[in-house]
C-alpha cells in the first residue's frame, strides 16, 4: 500500500524531471541552465569566466573597451572599413553612429559593443 504509492510517486517525479530537462535542452545531469556554470571543483564562474581578475581590474578593463567602442562609433565610414571587425560588430557600430550623441539607447548599444569586444579579446588570449 504505502510503499507502492511512494514508489509510484517517485517514478512520476523522475519522469517529470526528465521531461522538464528535455524541454530546457540540458545536455548534462549537472546543468542548471542559469547564469553560472559550475566547474568540476565545485566553484562557480560567471558569464565572463574571469575569476582570476579582481572586480576592480574587470571594471577597468570594461572602461577601456567602452572607450574603444566610443572611438569606433566616432570613426568615419572609410576609417571604419580599415578596422578588423566582424560583420555583426560592424553593423552594431554603424547603428550606433546613426543614433544621437545623448541617447540612452546609444549608451546601451555602446556597452553591448564593448562587451562583445571584451569577449573577442578573451577568446584570442
Amino acid at each position: 500500500g504505502e510503499e507502492a504509492r511512494c514508489a509510484r510517486a517517485g517514478r512520476e517525479l523522475v519522469v517529470a524531471g526528465a521531461k522538464a530537462k528535455r524541454r530546457r535542452g540540458a545536455d548534462e545531469d549537472n546543468d542548471v541552465g542559469g547564469l553560472f556554470s559550475f566547474d568540476d571543483d565545485g566553484g562557480a564562474q560567471g558569464e565572463a569566466g574571469a575569476s582570476d581578475a579582481s572586480k576592480n581590474a574587470r571594471k577597468r578593463l570594461a572602461k577601456v573597451h567602452l572607450a574603444e567602442a566610443e572611438r569606433l562609433a566616432a570613426l568615419s565610414p572609410k576609417e571604419l572599413q580599415k578596422e578588423d571587425l566582424d560583420e555583426e560588430l560592424a553593423a552594431l557600430v554603424a547603428l550606433a553612429k546613426k543614433l544621437p550623441r545623448r541617447n540612452q539607447g546609444k549608451q546601451r548599444l555602446l556597452k553591448d559593443i564593448a562587451k562583445r569586444l571584451r569577449q573577442d579579446a578573451s577568446r584570442t588570449r
